[in-house]
């Protein structure tokens, strides 16, 4: 069986760095954060109401609008959850030196959230299984496009983020799917706080809202750090 410690790196391990990392950098990453949740949040309230509508694929289109252009905008989260998991200081100026790293997250993210969103619509009768083959093999696409130096050529663009990902986890698919699930579950655990609230749903949605910011930017560091060990085992 497969386990994480083939990472090297266990799971406290892995906390440990995303909490560190994150309460050393706490404004950048929070601010980051909130830019992504919120950019989504506003597609997600106009997709329930074509739900509720009964125009159910015109909700999906907004839903995958607003996954794509908030995972664009996460690009600096990335950034930032990678030089907090290296132990450096966040300069919240350095993601925005490299404009073109947008449009290389914008297609990389496009590509993962179509499949994404596409397993989770047709993929109920076999467990989801294509939306979480999609998700493990994909897992990587923000780090690289964040981590990858600049040439002649600039970047080598989302394609290359989205194959770099997939050569990242070979051989530990299920370590990765594992490391994955406990990470949902830290963050529906922060999420728990706001959902709680009954009868004040502003106060119930800027508290899970918050909580989810932590959770996530937590995991985020994290998941840099995996990502690190996963490259260094790769030998780029």
């Amino acid at each position: 069986m497969i386990t994480p410690v083939e990472f090297g790196v266990r799971i406290p391990e892995i906390f440990k760095v995303g909490f560190v990392g994150y309460f050393k950098n706490l404004i950048p990453l929070s601010l980051a954060g909130a830019v992504t949740l919120g950019v989504y949040g506003i597609f997600r309230y106009e997709a329930q109401q074509l739900l509720n509508n009964g125009h159910d694929f015109r909700a999906l289109l907004v839903d995958l609008l607003g996954l794509i252009v908030s995972s664009t905008m996460a690009y600096p989260w990335f950034h930032y959850a990678l030089t907090a998991s290296r132990g450096e200081t966040v300069d919240v100026r350095d993601p925005f030196f490299y404009m073109q790293r947008f449009g290389y997250q914008a297609v990389a993210g496009f590509f993962f959230w179509a499949g994404v969103l596409f397993g989770l619509r047709y993929g109920a009768g076999i467990f989801f299984l294509p939306a979480i083959a999609v998700a493990v093999l994909y897992a990587f696409y923000g780090y690289v496009v964040a981590d990858t130096p600049l040439n002649k050529e600039g970047l080598r663009g989302g394609s290359y983020a989205l194959g770099t990902s997939v050569r990242l986890g070979e051989k530990r698919r299920f370590g990765l799917f594992c490391i994955g699930m406990l990470f949902m579950l830290f963050n529906f655990f922060g999420a728990m706080f706001g959902l709680a609230i009954q009868d004040q749903p502003i106060l119930q949605y800027a508290v899970t809202v918050i909580g989810l910011i932590i959770t996530a930017s937590i995991t985020l560091v994290g998941g840099a750090y995996i990502y690190d060990t996963l490259k260094e085992k790769l030998g780029d």
